[in-house]
Order: C-alpha cells, then structure tokens, then sequence
C-alpha cells in the first residue's frame, strides 16, 4: 500500500454532535455548574470538522473532549467535598453555585471575620479557571486585594478551588 492509498482510506467528518443530557430538578448546583461549562466548551468551539477533519482524527478528538469532562468533573468534585467537609476545617459558612460562579461564605470567630467570594469558573485551554467576581466584606478588615493576590498566586491545576480556599483559610481566617 503506498502513501496515496492510504490517503484513500481516510473518510472526511462533515459533521460532529454532542449531546449533553442533565436532570435540572435534581442534580446538585455543582453538577449544573460543571455540565455548563461543557456546554459552554460544545458549544464554544464552531470549527470542530475543522480541527478534526477525517476520521484518522477521531481518537485525538474524543481524547481533548474526556480531558475537559474529566477536569470539569474534578471541580464538581472539589466542590461536593468543600461543601460536605469544608465548614468545620475552612470556617465556610456556605458553599453555593449559580451557572458559573461559585460563591463561599467564610467566617470565623477566631478572627471575627465574615466575607462572601463569587469566584467566576471558565474553560481556558481545556483548565477549569477561577476570577474573583465578587467580594463582599461583612465583618472585619479583609480586603478583595488580598483575595485577588492569593487567587493569583494559583495556575490552573488539579483541585486549584481547594487550594484557593484553604490558601484563603490559612492566611486570612487563622
């Protein structure tokens, strides 16, 4: 077989389909943030035949669309187990999600703090990335600065909310 029969064999994709399927009523609000940002990272890309144009290109395909699926699933992850254990060892108050924020109450005795954070939660390059949306200082000196610096000082990574919030934790509320 020479290189033009191989050629041959290549069959061109002409059209790609996703479907995202989420129960609204009862999932968590961490599982509709995830299957947002997939839907977001769908429906974001138009040129999908034209990134993966011939079959040869199926497997790379399904390769980068289960890296975003497995990262947004990491987060929703981090999320159900922040909010399950983080009151008592991270002083969250609440733990919520609203399409594609996040949003953390802290508070704490110890330093006599409460301050609310809305994280803003995007796909960048296939990472789950989080802004500072919001601050809201409700008791004490903490400042939106110092939440900025510290959310700064983070790369997108595995389990980087977490690291956020206890990052948050051991500077701010300790």
């Amino acid at each position: 077989m020479d290189g033009n029969d191989a050629d041959k064999s290549e069959r061109k994709i002409s059209h790609i389909t996703f479907k995202l399927q989420l129960d609204v009523e009862k999932s968590q609000d961490h599982a509709r943030l995830v299957h947002k940002l997939l839907s977001q990272y769908v429906g974001g890309n138009t040129d999908w035949v034209e990134m993966y144009p011939t079959s040869r290109h199926v497997p790379t395909l399904l390769h980068d669309v289960s890296l975003v699926v497995s990262r947004c699933r990491l987060l929703g992850e981090e999320l159900r187990l922040l909010n399950m254990w983080g009151a008592l060892r991270l002083d969250i108050l609440s733990i919520s999600c609203v399409d594609t924020q996040v949003h953390i109450v802290f508070s704490c005795l110890k330093t006599f703090s409460k301050f609310e954070v809305i994280f803003s939660v995007s796909l960048i390059a296939r990472y789950c990335v989080l802004k500072v949306q919001s601050f809201k200082n409700m008791i004490g000196n903490t400042t939106i600065e110092q939440i900025e610096v510290i959310v700064a000082s983070f790369s997108p990574a595995k389990n980087v909310l977490t690291k956020i919030v206890k990052k948050i934790h051991e500077t701010l509320l300790c």
